[in-house]
């Protein structure tokens, strides 16, 4: 066994009566030390053992005891595979001198600690380290000179902690140290109250000068308050404590009124009815983000100083917005507390309070940290509070709208309107209202020219008026509607008359006729739905774009109109005439429709008499007159061709019709020239119409038929896009974020994993060797924009899709979104509705090679991917009208209608005239 002269002589006294006194006594436990843990430790130990030596013969068998202890302790740690323990004991504490003169004096006291603190916490090694606390020469004092007040406060801190490395760290900051020194009764008092990690981040609460003062003068009061947030916050309460550390007016704000504090604690504290938003959050740590943030909010002077005046009253509004706003209130207090916004609260807090309440949403908070914003509130707050009280959580934008001045005229000239307008419960038609008057300045002195006419309407069609609004920009419509409005005021037609055109226009219809398609799994609900339909609305809906519906919803539609033309033993061209379309687009839509789905003439169900066959075949071919090429017209009449064929007297009058057009001298080569050539050769393969070179050049087009996916591939890639507008998709955004985890694990744009998923906006890529399919949604249509247009730069060859409602398609994706580059995409524009736009897209796109996969019924569940999965999987050449047949039980399966397949084309002939048109 090692002696002290062997590890370093100079250690030892000089006196040789002392050095042969000591050295037996001491060689075993020195000799402990070194073969533990090395010299440098042993010397460090030898030296205060030395320096104690006057009562070193009482101490050196307490000293043997304890290190025996630590010996049996460190069995168990061996175990474990670790000497953590055992090793910050020897090397990390009683190295330093400090404490091993403490350890020395008081050997039994330390050892009754460290015991204690071990059997309360068996699994943590740490518990050793509440030694370092004696490193504060203050502490160190205090233990010795009152050392069971100081132990017995340490053991009980130590039962209820759960890390005692924490509160060795707590005690070493001078504030903590000074209230245990000073109240360790009130100390031993806290231990007793809270337990675990919240005890230690109460006593940390020390650490703010303003908190540890007021501990030491009024501990009881503390105590209490420290109590009760953690029983509010429960085990997220130490982010609560921590920003009353780290936020000095937070812990100024407690010091100086703690049970008001407490209050603003308790009534921010909110669980949101919702699971917590992004990949880890809780319903908990979403109250407790909640609150620290209104806490945060105290940071700012302004605020500080109202509530040290006003508590009550900042407490009851910040409990009221904790309450209304929910999960997003952190972000409401955040705006608040910020330096643009807080004067502006404090001043007007009731009328902010209530628009919080009305509206739900902390955006309308937020947004009033632009300084155009703020003075158009301070100048008309009771106009915000009550725009908030009818439009609830859609008020944000009517706020902003507010900015345009005939937006503001509006709301002044016209108060109650506006407010009617506002308390349109479906944000889809209430926002298109004042989207449609926000755009055109024009549209609001016309509805305040015809504001009588204008509500008539309005009580008439109910939470679609935005959509008459919205028929009203085309020109013609608005023509048309004016010396409608005129006959209506002076009596000659009546308000179904007035509003006939608007309930046949493309948007109105899709909304008033998608339930017929929605429910065509459920017949008693879908008949009841058409049953509840006026005459003049199901009318109204066969005057609309042929593209729409499912070929069920048709036929339902038709059968319908048959009965009523019966029953009120009238005609087509009678009730066309009546309403003054006799000659008009929504006439020819309703001819395509009935030829398209073999309901115009000859058999028992068809809907046109033979008297008025002549009339009506020339009101559909009266466009063909026009020298305006109108690319709807002739896209609605190719894919129409097969249908007239069937019909002899039809198909010889459009025969007729294209030689006598392309008979007038004209300037060659014109897209009218063009799309009647086209025309002339799909009615006979064999016309001399048409050049061989000119069919070859059809023919070539209509290869396009032919799926090729390496098109639409990148870096050998198939590459597939989605992007999903996020008030229409809320459903459809989680479902196929599982649906193409088939394919592989979901990672961010950056590559990082995504482990749950996502339910507001955000990018998720699923990635093979093969494939990369690419989810986004933003928050914005402008955010989908960009995001397309930056993904184009990359991949400009792609599968795109639009998931979303049709009338939605144009703002997210807007006619020029390709940028007419040549590019090959494949585009699938979503549900019902996108046939309609396909005219538009390829006008606008004419160097691209643009493929529309388009479904000219209502998309349903999950039918877009299940189309994804086919293309996915599909060989190269296949037609898509095969790989689509092959599939139609899979569509089927996930929500589709396999009797509607047929609806879903590509490269439709429509598409193939006019891309043909615009190839010259």
């Amino acid at each position: 066994m090692p002696t002290l002269a062997a590890i370093d002589p100079t250690f030892f006294p000089q006196k040789p009566v002392e050095r042969k006194k000591t050295l037996p006594r001491i060689g075993w436990t020195v000799g402990k030390v070194q073969a533990r843990v090395g010299m440098g430790c042993s010397q460090e130990l030898a030296k205060a053992i030395i320096k104690h030596s006057d009562n070193i013969d009482k101490k050196v068998e307490e000293v043997r005891a304890a290190f025996k202890y630590f010996d049996a302790f460190s069995e168990i740690d061996r175990k474990r595979g670790s000497l953590r323990g055992i090793t910050d004991i020897y090397s990390n504490v009683l190295s330093n001198p400090k404490i091993a003169e403490i350890f020395v004096k008081k050997t039994k006291d330390i050892m009754d600690i460290v015991k204690e603190t071990r059997s309360a916490n068996p699994q943590l090694e740490d518990s050793y380290n509440v030694l370092r606390i004696f490193e504060n020469s203050k502490i160190s004092e205090f233990f010795l000179k009152d050392t069971k007040q100081a132990k017995d406060c340490l053991i009980q801190m130590g039962k209820n902690a759960e890390f005692m490395a924490w509160i060795a760290e707590d005690l070493m900051d001078k504030n903590v140290s000074e209230v245990f020194i000073k109240r360790p009764d009130a100390v031993y008092e806290l231990a007793g109250r809270i337990k675990g990690h919240a005890f230690v981040w109460a006593l940390k609460t020390c650490e703010n000068k303003h908190i540890a003062k007021k501990f030491m003068e009024e501990p009881g009061r503390m105590i209490e308050c420290l109590t009760k947030i953690n029983e509010i916050g429960g085990a997220e309460v130490t982010n609560i404590y921590q920003q009353m550390i780290t936020a000095d007016k937070a812990g100024y704000a407690f010091a100086k009124m703690p049970e008001k504090f407490v209050e603003l604690v308790g009534t921010t504290f909110v669980l949101p009815e919702e699971e917590g938003r992004g990949a880890f959050a809780t319903k908990y740590s979403i109250a407790r983000n909640i609150t620290c943030a209104a806490m945060l909010t105290l940071e700012n002077k302004k605020i500080m100083e109202f509530f040290l005046n006003n508590p009550a009253r900042l407490v009851d509004a910040y409990g009221k917005i904790a309450k209304s706003v929910s999960g997003e209130a952190t972000s409401a207090f955040r705006a608040i507390g910020s330096k643009e916004m807080a004067a502006l609260f404090l001043e007007y807090m009731d009328d902010f309070v209530r628009i919080v309440e009305f509206t739900k949403e902390f955006h309308n908070l937020d947004q009033f940290k632009d300084k155009e914003m703020r003075e158009l509130f301070v100048q008309n707050r009771r106009d915000f509070v009550e725009i908030a009280r009818a439009a609830e959580s859609y008020s944000y934008q009517l706020f902003q709208d507010l900015r345009l001045g005939h937006m503001l005229k509006l709301l002044k000239t016209r108060r109650e309107d506006f407010l009617a307008f506002a308390r349109v419960r479906q944000y889809d038609e209430m926002g298109a209202i004042f989207e449609a008057f926000a755009q055109d300045e024009k549209l609001v002195d016309l509805f305040l020219e015809k504001r009588d006419v204008f509500m008539k309407i309005f009580e008439r069609v109910g939470n679609k008026f935005g959509l008459v609004l919205d028929a009203l920009k085309d020109q013609e419509f608005l023509r048309n509607f004016e010396r409608n409005t005129e006959l209506f005021t002076n009596g000659r037609i009546g308000i179904d008359e007035l509003i006939f055109p608007f309930l046949a226009s493309d948007k109105f219809a899709i909304e008033l006729g998608r339930p017929i398609d929605d429910l065509h799994e459920n017949g008693p609900e879908r008949m009841k739905y058409l049953n509840k339909l006026s005459d003049l609305e199901a009318i109204a809906l066969l005057l609309s774009n042929p593209d729409y519906f499912y070929t069920s919803t048709n036929h339902l539609l038709f059968d319908r109109f048959k009965g009523y033309l019966q029953k009120n033993n009238t005609t087509l061209t009678q009730i066309l005439e009546h309403y003054g379309l006799a000659d008009s687009e929504e006439c020819r839509n309703i001819l395509f429709r009935m030829i398209n789905y073999d309901r115009f003439y000859g058999k028992a169900d068809s809907i046109v008499t033979s008297k008025e066959l002549a009339k009506l075949t020339d009101a559909l071919l009266r466009p063909m007159s026009a020298r305006v090429f109108n690319k709807k017209y002739y896209f609605l009449l190719a894919n129409g061709l097969e249908s007239i064929n069937r019909s002899a007297y039809v198909s010889k009058r459009v025969t007729d019709e294209i030689k006598t057009r392309l008979s007038e001298p004209a300037e060659e080569k014109t897209y009218r020239s063009r799309a009647l050539h086209f025309l002339a050769y799909r009615m006979d393969k064999n016309t001399q119409i048409l050049s061989q070179g000119e069919k070859n050049k059809i023919k070539e087009i209509e290869e396009l038929e032919y799926y090729r996916p390496l098109k639409y591939a990148n870096d050998g890639k198939l590459t597939v896009v989605q992007v999903f507008d996020k008030e229409d998709t809320k459903e459809h955004w989680p479902l196929t974020q599982q649906w193409f985890r088939k394919y592989s694990k979901p990672k961010d744009a950056e590559g990082n994993k995504i482990e749950k998923t996502l339910e507001g906006p955000g990018q998720v890529v699923y990635e093979t060797d093969k494939i990369r399919v690419v989810l986004f949604m933003g928050n914005w249509d402008k955010d989908n924009q960009q995001f397309i247009k930056s993904q184009l730069e990359k991949t400009p060859n792609l599968i795109i899709t639009f998931r979303g409602h049709s009338y939605s398609l144009e703002r997210n994706l807007p006619y020029d979104i390709f940028g007419n580059r040549k590019s090959k995409i494949l585009f699938i524009p979503g549900s019902c509705g996108s046939a309609g736009h396909i005219s538009s897209y390829m006008e606008r796109n004419q160097k691209t090679e643009l493929l529309f996969f388009t479904n000219t019924s209502t998309g349903m569940g999950q039918v877009t991917n299940a189309i994804i999965d086919a293309l996915i999987n599909a060989r190269d050449g296949e037609r898509f009208s095969d790989i689509l047949q092959k599939n139609a039980a899979a569509i089927e399966k996930i929500g589709g209608d396999a009797k509607t397949i047929s609806t879903l084309k590509v490269s439709t002939p429509g598409e193939v005239l006019l891309r043909y048109v615009f190839s010259q």
